[in-house]
């Protein structure tokens, strides 16, 4: 059951196609709640391998108190659009911009904007981008809403294979919602940000 969110590039070394995809029921070792984002890489051979990036953790399902997980959305029956974007470094490398987090407001909690990246041995390193509290507060991350409280999220790579990450924030008050923009080097002055 994959969940309907995934996201297709092509490699731009092998021309082999990718995907990004959220498993909503993929048990994943050491972990004791369900789901996880996957990677999966047409080979030479015409074959498929797919590989685990991140795993929902806790003991509650996506969408429930008490999980964590990719999509991070506020309810069940929330929707999950727009939260996996994969993209590759111009030599071939594959990374991943998500969204993860609490599903509802605890004690701590919090819903990020994680970027994984696959090196050239095979292995993944997840890193956080973006964080915002679940905690009452006008700017932080809206925890009511039915929408997806993070979405849209884009990912692209410059000639020096940079990553640059846009994303959408429903915040608690409407009035602070904005796009996001997120990179790992300072902006020249007079270039907007957020």
């Amino acid at each position: 059951m994959t969940g309907g969110v995934n996201d297709l590039v092509l490699n731009p070394v092998t021309l082999r196609p990718a995907i990004v995809y959220y498993d909503k029921n993929a048990p994943v070792s050491g972990t004791t709640a369900i789901g996880a984002l996957k990677y999966a890489y047409l080979d030479a051979y015409g074959s498929w391998n797919i590989e685990v990036v991140d795993a929902n953790y806790g003991t509650q399902v996506c969408g429930t108190a008490g999980a964590y997980c990719v999509g991070a959305p506020n309810a069940a029956g929330g929707s999950t659009a727009n939260i996996v974007k994969l993209a590759f470094t111009s030599t071939g490398l594959p990374s991943i911009a998500y969204v993860y987090g609490a599903s509802a407001a605890t004690a701590g909690a919090y819903k990020q904007i994680r970027l994984a990246e696959r090196s050239s041995a095979g292995a993944w390193s997840v890193s956080v981008a973006f964080s915002s509290s679940t905690a009452a507060g006008a700017t932080n991350v809206n925890t009511t809403a039915t929408v997806d409280p993070l979405k849209a999220v884009t990912l692209n790579f410059d000639s020096s294979n940079r990553p640059h990450i846009t994303f959408n924030l429903y915040a608690q008050t409407i009035t602070s919602s904005a796009i996001y923009y997120l990179s790992d080097r300072a902006l020249e002055p007079g270039q907007i940000h957020r």
